[in-house]
């Protein structure tokens, strides 16, 4: 039986969207394995949202190489589809596999190696004479339609040759205890500063019924949270039924205990959102709306939809309608042309404002986007200083934040419990707890009172008390 191991780089779309490649694999006869396996396949699942993440996806494709030269590396996703001046040929990398490709790989395989059997690629026994290699697929691919590149390694055109998508006859195949369902692909926001849009394209979502199907699947696996991304996730809408729709449909698979939703742009369904999670069972309390910049005239050169103004009303319509909510933000730091003066209204803006998980990034340069072309590009010194800055405020807000939950009654998903009994998972709200416990397990869900913060906003508790199914609370020792 062949093997393959994926790395994931970026997003959480890009993490769902991992799982069906693997899924594609697991159908087509492979063993999936860790990154860290002698595998006959490596796939790089890439991200070029920033430049670092195109550097850091490259760089694990050029590293599994090095250390594996008679493997398959396959780099795959947003890096190769953005590639349109060729950057990525000659890097060492066997295969570059775009968007649509990357969910056929194993097929395409089967097509390079001009073997037709069953869907798999049968590269017998790693430990034996006929284990696969990288020198079996360039002998394959030595046929019309193909291109070679140096040293018998594939170009692109050998994956962009096929035009349908695999079919995926299982559910996505995770190794954590929440799984990832995108709903949604694509954008069209066209932010001055974004890749995604060339990176992903148009605005896709996926039929409601087909999303209802894999989370029940999921569900009966054993998932009991699941969470909802996409490109654009406010932007859900499949003949016309929305990402509220989708949610009530969702609520109603009865094994399933908790739905959490990835990032809603503002300036699409965010209050509709919020007022379905503060009526909701099941929806998590965590709502995660990017800012970007708290200056309007940052904001405009951005593209972005929406005032300083209004999304101040949104975050604080959020915490007025719901009790205590998760509410979490992205930040972009040192946009060209921002002076000092607008820096500090976003440091300001987010000191006043309920936000209790920041991601800050320092704005990069993504060729083929507006901002690319901008004047006053900023020095990387400049940036670093006003990342450390934000960070801090929402370091601050974040434990000020955590503190407020002490001797509140706090649900949390139990993800791991190591060698010191100390179970560790994420409440509702997105915070990190920490229980001693020698008995909880992964995937339990539990009750807990908090009895302490740590110094960098995690829960702690000595006690908790399990949720029964009938809804009752039975305390448990420490």
């Amino acid at each position: 039986m062949s093997s393959v191991a994926i790395k994931t780089v970026g997003c959480r779309l890009n993490q769902a969207e991992t799982a069906q490649i693997a899924s594609t694999f697991k159908d087509a006869g492979y063993s999936v394995l860790s990154f860290e396996d002698h595998c006959d396949v490596y796939i790089v699942h890439s991200c070029t949202i920033t430049k670092n993440a195109e550097r850091k996806s490259v760089q694990y494709a050029k590293s599994i190489k090095k250390k594996y030269p008679d493997a398959l590396v396959v780099l795959a996703g947003c890096a190769v589809e953005t590639d349109t001046e060729n950057r990525l040929k000659g890097k060492g990398i066997d295969i570059l596999a775009n968007q649509k490709d990357k969910f056929r790989i194993p097929a395409l395989l089967t097509e390079l190696r001009g073997t037709v059997d069953s869907g798999t690629v049968d590269g017998g026994d790693r430990t034996g004479e006929d284990s696969a290699s990288s020198k079996n697929y360039a002998e394959a691919s030595r046929g019309p339609g193909f291109v070679q590149e140096p040293r018998n390694k594939f170009g692109m055109q050998a994956l962009r040759r096929g035009k349908q998508r695999a079919i995926q006859t299982s559910a996505p195949l995770f190794n954590t205890t929440r799984a990832l369902v995108k709903v949604q692909d694509g954008c069209n926001f066209c932010c001055s500063y974004c890749i995604v849009p060339q990176a992903r394209g148009n605005p896709v979502s996926r039929p409601l019924q087909e999303v209802i199907n894999e989370i029940t699947q999921l569900s009966e696996d054993g998932y009991k949270e699941i969470v909802l991304t996409g490109a654009n996730l406010g932007c859900y809408n499949f003949k016309d039924q929305s990402l509220i729709n989708l949610l009530e449909a969702v609520e109603k698979i009865d094994a399933l205990k908790r739905v959490r939703l990835s990032s809603i742009e503002n300036s699409t369904i965010e209050r509709d959102i919020i007022n379905y999670m503060a009526d909701s069972e099941k929806v998590c309390n965590y709502l995660h709306i990017p800012l970007q910049s708290g200056d309007d005239g940052v904001l405009s050169a951005m593209g972005r939809r929406y005032t300083v103004s209004e999304y101040r009303k949104t975050i604080e319509y959020a915490a007025k309608r719901m009790d205590l909510p998760g509410l979490g933000t992205d930040i972009i730091a040192g946009f060209p042309g921002e002076t000092e003066a607008q820096h500090k209204n976003t440091l300001n803006l987010i000191k006043s404002l309920p936000l209790n998980n920041l991601h800050v990034f320092p704005y990069s340069i993504r060729p083929g986007t507006k901002a690319a072309s901008l004047p006053d590009q900023l020095t990387s010194a400049v940036k670093k200083e006003r990342c450390n800055a934000l960070v801090q405020a929402g370091n601050k807000n974040r434990s000020e934040f955590a503190k407020a939950h002490i001797g509140r009654d706090v649900s949390v998903l139990i993800e791991r419990n190591d060698n010191k009994n100390i179970a560790r998972g994420w409440t509702n709200e997105y915070l990190k707890a920490e229980i001693n416990s020698n008995t909880l397990k992964p995937n339990d869900i539990i009750n807990f009172k908090p009895d302490s913060v740590s110094n960098n906003g995690v829960l702690l508790a000595n006690g908790w008390a399990q949720v029964t199914s009938e809804g009752a609370t039975t305390p448990s020792p420490s």
